[in-house]
């Protein structure tokens, strides 16, 4: 017979903390900083490499505003330059080649962009938490697979918390909109 004292004490999984969990931190693997790890001692011999991880928690509010706030200038260029931005593009994906005035356009767009990527993941990293200065080394010693990952992770965090949002937007306008029409009717 199985003896089952001690786990009717146990406490259930709460799913709803997981998928929370799930939704605000994403954790990264980064295989180009393993060379930078290696075991000193005797215990070389007996432990195995592990490949290092960076844990990214998504943006507050706050921290959103504060980083819009301190980029406002280069938000700005960058706006002003989006439809060229948007042309060129057109035209990489189309296959034609760009002259070196354009392709010196686009890694100035490039750029702009970069201290503001740094300012999010400064603000992104929990384990470890890392400054902006602290954030630059790090990304240029990442190679371009690992820097395009962490990137491609902003981005899918970033721009996963902006469609939960217009989901929840268009979900709460079509319930007042639900409501203002049986008002209407009442009436």
């Amino acid at each position: 017979m199985v003896s089952v004292t001690g786990q009717l004490d146990a406490p259930l999984l709460d799913m709803d903390a997981v998928k929370q969990d799930f939704w605000e931190r994403k954790t990264i693997v980064l295989p180009s900083l393993a060379r930078l790890h290696k075991p000193r001692g005797w215990k070389k011999y007996f432990t195995k490499k592990k490949d290092p991880v960076i844990v990214l928690q998504r943006l507050k509010s706050s921290d959103w505003e504060e980083i819009q706030t301190t980029h406002a200038d280069r938000r700005l260029e960058i706006a002003k330059s989006q439809a060229k931005v948007k042309e060129l593009h057109e035209r990489l994906n189309k296959l034609e080649t760009l002259s070196d005035e354009e392709n010196k356009f686009l890694l100035y767009v490039n750029d702009l962009a970069r201290p503001m990527l740094y300012s999010m993941l400064s603000a992104m990293s929990c384990e470890p938490k890392l400054t902006y200065e602290e954030t630059m080394m790090v990304m240029e010693v990442l190679d371009d697979y690992d820097r395009n990952t962490l990137l491609a992770a902003i981005n899918a965090m970033t721009s996963q918390k902006a469609s939960a949002m217009k989901a929840l937007h268009e979900s709460r306008t079509k319930e007042l909109n639900e409501i203002k029409q049986k008002m209407q009717v009442q009436i």
